[in-house]
């Protein structure tokens, strides 16, 4: 055995009568509680304890008397009126009165990428809108695809074993994903928080004040990029 083991071995023994030393102590004190509540419970009644207990019942006695007992208050009610929270805006609200700019994305000869089949036109479908600001003015730019179904997959046994394929013609993605922040809109708000150094509530201030928006279709900055 090493010395270090040695040490560690007389450290820890050290340690364990130190413990050992407050339990006992701790044991003792607890051990007069004991006995004191025992004598209080179980000992002969001073005349003290027996105006506190009752001697025919062994039941504390009340410490009010039962004239005092008899009359109690009446409790008071109030009656406190509903109120009406007000209903939180969606962005179908407040982007219901901004006009609309629709951008159709479409191909001119679409070909399928699985069997090399023409595809024909089938309709169209939103795929997002994203909210524009130019100074001064909001407006909503809806990007609508067109959708395509391949001719032959799913149609033709004989010429593709492939199922019906159907897909959107290409259409730039959002700047920032699941968002109504166009480009434009974060390009000003970067440039005034970071190049004028005016704060995002500064910002909603001037967008407030802008004659062309309302109180209807006014957005806050914090649901732009939310």
């Amino acid at each position: 055995m090493s010395e270090r083991d040695i040490q560690k071995l007389v450290a820890d023994h050290t340690a364990l009568q130190n413990e050992n030393a407050i339990l006992k102590e701790q044991l003792a004190l607890v051990q007069e509680q004991y006995e004191w509540l025992k004598k209080q419970v179980f000992g002969r009644k001073t005349e003290q304890t027996s105006v506190i207990f009752d001697t025919d019942e062994g039941t504390q006695l009340s410490m009010f008397l039962k004239e005092e007992q008899a009359v109690s208050a009446p409790i008071e009610t109030i009656a406190v009126p509903a109120h009406q929270r007000k209903k939180k805006r969606t962005h179908d609200d407040w982007m219901s009165n901004l006009p609309v700019e629709e951008i159709i994305h479409n191909e001119n000869e679409p070909i399928c990428e699985k069997c090399g089949s023409e595809m024909e036109e089938i309709g169209e479908e939103k795929v997002y809108d994203e909210l524009v600001y130019i100074p001064g003015k909001f407006y909503i730019r809806r990007h609508i695809a067109k959708k395509y179904k391949c001719k032959e997959c799913g149609m033709n046994p004989e010429k593709s074993t492939e199922p019906c394929h159907i897909r959107f013609a290409d259409y730039p993605k959002p700047i920032i994903p699941h968002s109504f922040c166009s480009p434009k809109l974060l390009a000003h708000i970067v440039y005034e928080k970071f190049c004028k150094a005016v704060p995002l509530h500064r910002q909603e201030k001037d967008f407030k004040s802008k004659d062309t928006i309302t109180e209807s279709n006014y957005v806050e900055l914090g649901m732009l990029c939310s």
